[in-house]
């Protein structure tokens, strides 16, 4: 995170876009990760992808207004997706 920090202070901040990095993570860690991406997102947008539901309620405990969860619609085979934005 700090190299991101870094990078972001001396460039254009691009946006972090994580796709399931959270899928083999147990809940507590799941939840310190995301407390540290909120943090993150102080200085640069993050997006997180998922498309485990848990996750999302996870998420949904981390302080008011710090998360912005968007439910994607079903794809052609039936499988939904969420994301997570700040």
């Amino acid at each position: 995170m700090v190299a991101l920090e870094d990078h972001c202070a001396a460039a254009v901040p691009l946006p972090f876009i994580a796709d399931d990095i959270l899928q083999t993570f147990d809940d507590d860690r799941s939840k310190a990760t995301l407390r540290s991406l909120v943090e993150l997102s102080r200085h640069l947008q993050v997006i997180v992808l998922t498309h485990h539901p848990h996750l999302v309620e996870i998420a949904r405990t981390l302080p008011a207004g710090s998360v912005r969860v968007v439910q994607l619609s079903a794809t052609a085979t039936g499988a939904g997706a969420g994301a997570l934005l700040r």
